[in-house]
């Protein structure tokens, strides 16, 4: 990950490691060509490295988590 200035210039390097899970179920139509997948999404990210200061002011307001985030896929197989 790198961490950018207004200046669009790089500050420093740091790593953060993000973990997604999702819970859903897919509808199938179409001889199982379509389909609509509606899925509840979990996400920690439970290690960031060499944050800078300034970003990590910012960052204290918030969780490192989000729960139940609601999110709908439509596909198409080839």
């Amino acid at each position: 990950m790198e961490y950018r200035d207004q200046a669009d210039e790089n500050i420093q390097n740091g790593f953060q490691l993000y973990l997604h899970a999702r819970v859903g179920w897919r509808f199938e139509f179409f001889n199982r060509r379509w389909f609509v997948e509606p899925v509840i999404t979990f996400n920690y990210w439970p290690v960031t490295t060499n944050r800078p200061a300034g970003f990590d002011a910012i960052e204290e307001d918030y969780t490192n988590y989000t729960l139940f985030d609601p999110n709908i896929y439509f596909g198409f197989r080839f």
